[in-house]
């Protein structure tokens, strides 16, 4: 049996025969008796086990499902399992339901490593835009002063120097955002165990979360330019 996706990648409908080769170099010919489509629990193709047994020499299992008779009390079915694992404390039973909230707990996980890679990455960035504002106010004093001088008022200063941190945040989240939706459709697609789609709320977030980063960095370089003597700033020596 072969997974829905791993029979598209490699062209195969069932009734064909393929090549099947292991790691170690052995190689066999197989026929595909269905497709089924599971790319969480079974990703890849199924053997019957004495068939896995000859190629992989697998000694130990790592999962056995359990298929419930009709009419069965799942809670029940699992109690009697859980008693007669006893003697395997390395061995667990678990439910559908205990399964998909695992797999779901794992996800949440790496979700929140994400987040936190996202905020070190914001802190970085409102350092960076902090320092390179500070910087342009010191460079561009004399233009500041000079602009102060034919009339510009502090206000209009802060303003001025926000919306040029606003324009460099709003680059960046820009690019950073295409530049990870293009990762991650790659990723998806390399990968092949699922179904690239895209979390706006959580794009929209960052997209939000870039523009009050831009301000809140222009916030010490503008009141800085603000506070800028006049004089001092168009003094030439």
């Amino acid at each position: 049996l072969v997974e829905r996706q791993t029979a598209q990648s490699a062209d195969l409908r069932v009734g064909d025969a393929t090549r099947l080769v292991t790691g170690t170099g052995v190689t066999v010919r197989v026929t595909v008796r269905g497709i089924y489509s599971d790319t969480a629990l079974l990703p890849g193709f199924v053997l019957p086990i004495s068939r896995f047994d000859q190629l992989f020499h697998q000694p130990r299992l790592q999962e056995v499902f359990v298929e419930l008779a009709p009419g069965t009390d799942p809670r029940a079915a699992q109690s009697a399992l859980a008693t007669a694992l006893r003697p395997f404390p390395n061995v667990v039973a678990r439910s559908k339901q205990q399964l998909a909230g695992r797999a779901n707990r794992r996800a949440h996980e790496l979700e929140l490593l994400y987040y936190a890679l996202l905020a070190l990455t914001a802190l970085t960035a409102l350092v960076g835009i902090a320092g390179t504002r500070a910087l342009s106010v010191h460079e561009r004093r004399r233009e500041l002063g000079m602009l102060r001088a034919l009339g510009m008022t502090p206000a209009q200063t802060r303003v001025l120097v926000r919306e040029e941190s606003l324009i460099t945040a709003i680059l960046g989240t820009a690019a950073g955002l295409a530049l990870g939706v293009v990762l991650g459709w790659l990723a998806t697609a390399l990968a092949g165990t699922g179904a690239f789609a895209l979390a706006w709320p959580q794009l929209v977030a960052v997209a939000a979360l870039g523009i009050v980063i831009g301000m809140l960095a222009s916030a010490p370089a503008g009141r800085r330019a603000a506070r800028l003597n006049v004089l001092r700033a168009i003094a030439y020596e």
